[in-house]
């Protein structure tokens, strides 16, 4: 599990950058290699950005050089370095009893996901800041309160395996992340590449964990990428055909103007529903 590291050097409000002279290498003490040269702080409303100087930039795990996130999350000041190699595709790191999920993307990305997340109706990781690491690498921040579960080992939380689970306990799984898919195609959004492995289980409810995978889907697409969905679901062993027909009639009663266009696009136009839906959920079990 990933770990974070307290930032003992003075901060600056403020402070603007001048002429700096770094020493080499060889002339610092080992401790010093670890903690940043000069923290800058800035706030703007609810919005904390701080800045990093490091004397030293390699290593292979993460030393952050910029990082931004809502006020809420004060105690994000004081982290600039994770124990997680600097370009993996995802880690974790703990602060008291809560856990920060961290995911590579791009800058652009984590930007638009700050401003959308937090307005999308449906049980989403949402992402409250991102940072960018001495390799140029971007990761996007979520945070995960009180107790949670994940197959993704490297997200730090309690580990749960769908091998574990009774076939009734598989089906209700199925059951809720098809309801939480259908609630983002509704907004017009879906999960890019949807995996498993990014369903986070809390005592409540069921998170999709991979908010970087989050793009903006319409027409004939979002039928498309939800007959995707459920490919995924059936390879993992989590739905069966049952769960594959009701999550069929669940996106056909939500989507029906998107099946329409499916239909037309694919050469079906004019069979019939329920021969749409008999070819589809073909397609889906087919192995």
């Amino acid at each position: 599990m990933a770990q974070f590291e307290y930032n003992t050097t003075e901060t600056h409000q403020e402070l603007k950058a001048g002429k700096f002279n770094k020493p080499e290498e060889h002339e610092l003490p080992p401790f010093a290699k670890e903690v940043p040269l000069r923290t800058i702080v800035k706030k703007h409303g609810s919005s904390v950005t701080v800045e990093y100087e490091w004397s030293v930039l390699g290593g292979e795990q993460i030393r952050i050089q910029f990082m931004s996130f809502r006020g809420k999350d004060e105690s994000l000041e004081n982290v600039h370095r994770i124990k997680v190699s600097d370009g993996a595709d995802a880690g974790s790191f703990k602060i008291g009893g809560r856990t920060y999920i961290i995911r590579k993307t791009s800058e652009d990305v984590a930007r638009e996901l700050m401003k959308t997340s937090g307005k999308i109706k449906a049980s989403i990781l949402g992402v409250i800041g991102y940072f960018r690491t001495a390799k140029g690498n971007t990761y996007t921040i979520s945070k995960v309160d009180g107790e949670a579960w994940s197959m993704d080992k490297r997200l730090g939380l309690k580990e749960f395996s769908i091998a574990a689970m009774k076939q009734a306990e598989k089906s209700r799984f199925a059951d809720l992340i098809m309801g939480e898919l259908m609630k983002l195609y509704k907004q017009g959004y879906a999960l890019r590449n949807f995996n498993p492995l990014d369903v986070i289980v809390t005592k409540k409810k069921i998170v999709l964990g991979n908010t970087s995978a989050l793009v903006k889907f319409g027409g004939a697409r979002k039928v498309d990428n939800f007959i995707g969905d459920l490919k995924v679901m059936v390879r993992s062993g989590i739905a069966q055909k049952g769960d594959v027909v009701y999550g069929i009639a669940l996106s056909f009663g939500a989507m029906k103007k998107e099946y329409s266009q499916w239909a037309k696009e694919n050469g079906v136009e004019g069979e019939g529903d329920v021969h749409v839906l008999e070819k589809i959920e073909e397609s889906v079990l087919r192995k």
